[in-house]
């Protein structure tokens, strides 16, 4: 089967952030209890395919959701007063979230008549989160931090890892 698909979709995101924590402890070892509380409104118009006989329409939606966390994170200063900076931080918490946690769409083939649902990864109502990382300052104007993170919660278990490097010029 050799078909060349092509459809257009508009689609609008739209997220509210709020974290407030607040830092304390010596000029070693920093500890911040955070929140945070997040919302979350997707929208997005009905779309068809052209170009084939595979080709798929899809239902518009929306989805609307919700997150709170609540965490603490440490920042050690393993530098040892030396020019790298090293540090180690480290974060748990606890995520709660509400509203649409299951992304899905309902979509059918053009030339067929039964409707099928796709659905995305389901977002845990209730999660525990933990992150490690280590980072340094190779110079005086940039940083290097290696992050892993790992969330498990309703049965779901997520894990990854960050590798970021800043300059400042």
């Amino acid at each position: 089967m050799d078909e060349g698909l092509s459809a257009r979709e508009d689609a609008t995101g739209t997220t509210a952030f709020l974290r407030a924590g607040w830092t304390f402890g010596g000029a070693r070892l920093q500890l911040t209890p955070e929140i945070e509380v997040a919302q979350v409104r997707l929208e997005s118009d009905g779309s068809q395919e052209h170009g084939g006989h595979s080709a798929l329409r899809w239902n518009g939606g929306s989805a609307r959701y919700r997150t709170g966390l609540a965490a603490l994170r440490a920042d050690w200063d393993i530098s040892g007063g030396q020019r790298d900076r090293a540090a180690l931080t480290a974060r748990v918490g606890w995520q709660v979230a509400g509203g649409d946690r299951l992304p899905q769409v309902d979509a059918r083939f053009v030339e067929g008549t039964q409707g099928f649902a796709i659905s995305g990864a389901p977002l845990a109502r209730r999660s525990a989160l933990a992150q490690f990382g280590v980072a340094v300052s190779p110079t005086d104007n940039s940083r290097v931090a290696l992050q892993m993170q790992g969330r498990r919660g309703d049965g779901q278990r997520d894990v990854g890892a960050q590798l970021d490097w800043s300059v400042a010029f």
